[in-house]
């Protein structure tokens, strides 16, 4: 292992400490992009001409690569904002990849809900929730959760499920984008939200050699453990069904 590779996984490892910035469970593109996705949102409920002008061009790369979509390079977010002076070229542009994909997602995901409440219901981005303080195996509002979520209890839908396997599974950036686009799609008309800052982190790391490994048991782990909120708002802890299993 390089020098530079060494000091790359260090600072993959890190997590910026409580105080230090932004949110303690996210890395630096994660961060970032919750900061953007946060300022965009808070102008869009708000009905601000400059934030809904910013996410119908966004939505325009929904689905596409960063190298494809010239018109919206220095609409995101700026590399100072993430990149470490020592990151190289490569890591950089691996950087730059996920923080496209995340926001032009979110800014399809945002389309026109933003009713007047304002509420939290028209809020498609959410800050990722952990049970038990099991961080890293149970988020809502992780993309597994997420799928999961539109699906009836007890019920997969298939092809909502394959979509998630072919993006888990992708050999390629721009096969995977395209297949979080369709998901996306769904996920708005079922109104479910996504953390676009640790669906940034994730498709960074999954960029990364060996990371989409992590990613896919992150997805995994967040499908198989979502559970159907109480009448008290709290998640049931009823064992994963027999559907769930002979899918996984």
């Amino acid at each position: 292992m390089t020098q530079t590779e060494q000091a790359e996984r260090v600072e993959e490892a890190r997590r910026p400490e409580p105080g230090e910035r932004g949110r303690s469970d996210l890395g630096p593109v994660g961060n970032a992009v919750s900061d953007r996705v946060e300022d965009l949102l808070r102008g869009y409920l708000a009905d601000r001409s400059e934030a809904v002008a910013a996410l119908a061009r966004l939505r325009g790369g929904a689905g596409k690569t960063f190298g494809e979509c010239p018109q919206l390079w220095g609409l995101t977010v700026d590399s100072h904002a993430y990149a470490a002076p020592g990151w190289s070229r490569d890591r950089q542009d691996r950087a730059e990849e996920a923080v496209h994909a995340a926001l032009s997602l979110f800014a399809l995901h945002q389309q026109s809900l933003r009713g007047a409440s304002g509420g939290d219901e028209n809020r498609m981005h959410r800050r990722v929730r952990y049970l038990d303080g099991d961080r890293g195996r149970r988020p809502h509002y992780g993309l597994g959760w997420a799928v999961r979520a539109c699906m009836g209890s007890g019920e997969i839908d298939t092809a909502l499920h394959n979509r998630l396997k072919k993006a888990a599974q992708a050999s390629s950036l721009r096969t995977r984008v395209g297949e979080l686009r369709q998901i996306v799609a769904h996920l708005r008309r079922n109104r479910v939200a996504l953390d676009y800052g640790l669906l940034a982190d994730q498709l960074f790391q999954a960029q990364e050699p060996r990371g989409i490994t992590r990613v896919r048991n992150e997805w995994g782990h967040g499908f198989v453990s979502y559970r159907p909120a109480k009448n008290d708002g709290t998640a049931s802890d009823d064992t994963t069904t027999a559907s769930e299993k002979e899918h996984q």
